[in-house]
């Protein structure tokens, strides 16, 4: 019964460290504004988790992965790409399987909430 309760205590404290770590929600609109920050949600729909990239300037910056099936939010921070001028937001297959979805070439603005949609392959 001892060795059953450390056990459990063990597993219980890796909670909050992964609880503090979530994105903020999309709505955060005027903290992103604060902050200087852009969002970008992306609603991936394909069975390929996929690794998401902003482009600017020919040059490609990763923000992160957006596991298959899932709504996943990133912050865009202002010092790389908010107000530069145009930007791209990509979603590459990860392993090279099935299609990229990418946006047009778009201003993002401090606040500004946008999306991405990847489609069921």
């Amino acid at each position: 019964m001892r060795r059953y309760r450390l056990l459990l205590s063990l597993l219980a404290l890796p909670l909050p460290a992964c609880a503090a770590r979530s994105a903020p929600a999309i709505g955060d609109a005027e903290v992103s504004a604060n902050s200087g920050q852009a969002r970008l949600e992306v609603v991936n729909r394909a069975t390929a988790d996929m690794d998401v990239y902003v482009e600017h300037g020919g040059q490609r910056s990763r923000l992160g992965l957006a596991p298959a099936g899932q709504t996943t939010r990133f912050s865009v921070g202002s010092a790389q790409f908010v107000g530069v001028g145009l930007v791209r937001f990509l979603a590459l297959p990860i392993g090279g399987t099935g299609r990229s979805s990418s946006t047009e070439p778009i201003p993002v603005q401090r606040g500004q909430v946008l999306s991405l949609d990847v489609p069921p392959m």
